[in-house]
């Protein structure tokens, strides 16, 4: 009997574990950035280079301070930077209209992973 609790409480410590590790390595992958073109009229193409460079359909706006993530029909492809990096290049992610307006100059969280490197893309 004490063999089997200990092995259960074994194995509840290593799920744990294992969720704990996938929750602090998702946090790692988060990245500040700044629109840096405000809505331009090119926003749903971008939108399909993200898709065809991604190899998924964007989901929502992938600012995670906003309402808008179920979206999709507003998604603009918005051109960003990352924020206190040394990194000067330009990434596309699927932002929302009122997260890429022009009267928006706040600092947005986005998973990394919904950064597209915008050389890599703009030919597609």
């Amino acid at each position: 009997m004490k063999i089997r609790r200990h092995l259960k409480d074994y194995a509840a410590d290593r799920i744990a574990k294992k969720v704990a590790d996938s929750v602090i390595e998702k946090v790692k992958s988060f990245v500040n950035v700044k629109n840096i073109h405000h809505g331009t009229d090119e926003g749903s193409k971008y939108i399909r280079q993200w898709e065809e460079y991604k190899g998924r359909k964007a989901k929502g706006c992938a600012n995670i301070g906003c309402s808008n993530h179920d979206a999709y029909e507003a998604l603009e492809g918005a051109h960003v930077k990352k924020v206190g990096s040394d990194d000067g290049s330009w990434y596309i992610t699927p932002l929302c209209h009122s997260c890429n307006s022009s009267k928006n100059d706040d600092d947005m969280t986005v998973c990394e992973d919904d950064l597209a490197p915008y050389e890599k893309i703009k030919d597609l």
